[in-house]
């Protein structure tokens, strides 16, 4: 049976309570077999120290409880806030499948994509081209973007002077440094690039070459503050299927 008593007149007949206290305590005996186990419930608040009977209490003074609290407090509202303004990049992203407008392949994105097409200028050999495109930006600052295209002047290019011309390509736009590795991709010849700049941004970059068309996937992050998370790059790539 267990049996318990407030703090009060039993404690003080009993000898049990001889400082005062702060918050809640609790006397509580368990009774089997005719013994009786007594001993103390209590929280930080109290003051002082508490023994009797080979039981001791040891307990925050006032001052440093309420300076605990304090840090504690703001310790969460600062927490609360960086929370509240980063929320759009710490989200889970929403993944879905879109098919290309020519249904000539489809991609999982993280969100709904945009499609558009424009002119292009290689920043290399100044060749132009038309390309088509999808994008999304799931975060400020984060952009994830596949391209397609036919260009006469790659398609007359050599697989391997063609990765190349795209790693040069972009260390110039990202100004930073490249690592790449090729590798095929259904068949095809592909090349996956990383660049990395001064100021933090990072691109990741994979080039497929099927035929006479360029496909390009991107993810960008130019926040220079968060790290893109590498399961998301290779989930968006890995899920690239030509049809």
């Amino acid at each position: 049976m267990l049996l318990s008593f407030r703090r009060g007149p039993l404690l003080r007949a009993a000898g049990l309570e001889t400082q005062p206290t702060a918050a809640f305590l609790t006397l509580s005996c368990l009774c089997t077999d005719g013994h009786c186990r007594c001993f103390t419930c209590h929280s930080l608040a109290d003051v002082g120290s508490f023994e009797r009977g080979g039981v001791r209490v040891n307990r925050m003074t006032k001052p440093w409880r309420a300076v605990a609290i304090v840090l504690a407090a703001v310790a969460a509202i600062v927490l609360c806030g960086w929370m509240a303004a980063n929320w759009s990049r710490l989200r889970p992203y929403h993944w879905q499948v879109v098919e290309s407008p020519d249904a000539a392949f489809s991609v999982s994105f993280p969100g709904n994509p945009a499609a558009s097409q424009q002119s292009e200028i290689d920043v290399i050999d100044g060749s132009e081209f038309v390309s088509s495109r999808l994008a999304v930006s799931p975060a400020p600052r984060i952009a994830y973007a596949v391209s397609w295209w036919v260009s006469q002047q790659q398609t007359s290019k050599s697989t391997e002077g063609l990765f190349a011309h795209f790693r040069e390509c972009d260390a110039k736009v990202f100004r930073g440094n490249v690592t790449a590795r090729e590798f095929v991709v259904q068949g095809y010849p592909a090349t996956e690039m990383t660049v990395v700049n001064s100021g933090g941004r990072v691109a990741f970059n994979r080039v497929i070459r099927a035929g006479p068309r360029i496909y390009s996937l991107w993810v960008v992050n130019t926040s220079g503050k968060f790290v893109v998370d590498k399961t998301n790059v290779s989930k968006f790539f890995d899920s690239f299927s030509l049809h």
